[in-house]
């Protein structure tokens, strides 16, 4: 099991024109990286522009991304029971998103580490 968490920071007034559709290509993009399988979508629009909160329930657990438009900042993260997290195509996604300033990711190995627990 891994979890990687990043923080994304923007330009200003970047987050307000991705919306829902642009983060949701976003985290089809990753999961598409990671060969994983998106089972079902939600998503929440806060009625401010850029403030969304968008969740996949994956096969092999769950991606979700928040977003703080005032502070210019997204918070992301990726679950996985499966196969560990390669982030190198992740980064390179955020390299080419418009408007990121820089990011920090971190991956963290989570649950037994002994599979006979």
């Amino acid at each position: 099991m891994e979890h990687m968490t990043i923080d994304i920071w923007f330009a200003d007034g970047v987050l307000e024109s991705i919306g829902i559709d642009g983060w949701d290509g976003f985290m089809q993009e990753v999961c598409d990286s990671q060969g994983m399988t998106v089972l079902n979508r939600c998503s929440h629009d806060f009625g401010k522009p850029g403030a969304i909160t968008s969740l996949f329930l994956l096969s092999t657990s769950h991606t979700s991304v928040h977003t703080w438009p005032e502070l210019r900042y997204a918070a992301f993260d990726l679950f996985t029971c499966g196969d560990p997290i390669s982030p190198t195509p992740i980064h390179s996604i955020l390299d080419g998103m418009r408007g990121v300033m820089h990011y920090k990711s971190k991956t963290v190995r989570r649950g037994p580490t002994n599979a006979s627990i």
